[in-house]
């Protein structure tokens, strides 16, 4: 394309994004389960029987499942996604077409007529 020099070349991983979604959840779901043995705990230990400790250890137990499987979903899309996308920086001189050079690239960053881009597609 006229008037466009390209400076260099990155390729660059498209996964990789979910990872710290994947750790965020199972440190929740650690949580929840510890939250879970407590309340297991607490009832065992009480003299009397109560309903509410019942539907803790339920509710928690849901939660730990729930938690789980986005952790697995989140885990799972982060590894799957291998494919790389290529990145370019380049320079604009006066000869190139704004038009049609975004028509071609998507602009990630600009800076002093220096352009980090990818192609459209």
């Amino acid at each position: 394309m006229k008037g466009v020099t390209i400076i260099a070349e990155h390729v660059v991983k498209n996964g990789g994004d979910g990872a710290w979604l994947a750790r965020a959840l199972f440190a929740g779901f650690g949580v929840l389960l510890l939250l879970g043995m407590f309340g297991l705990f607490l009832k065992d230990c009480h003299d009397s029987y109560f309903d509410i400790y019942d539907w803790g250890v339920v509710l928690i137990a849901l939660l730990a499942i729930l938690c789980f499987g986005f952790m697995c979903a989140g885990a799972a899309k982060n590894f799957a996604d291998d494919s790389t996308h290529m990145e370019y920086t380049v320079k604009l001189d006066e000869r190139a077409s704004y038009l049609e050079f975004t028509e071609r690239y998507e602009v990630l960053e600009e800076e002093d007529g220096v352009c980090r881009v990818r192609e459209r597609g």
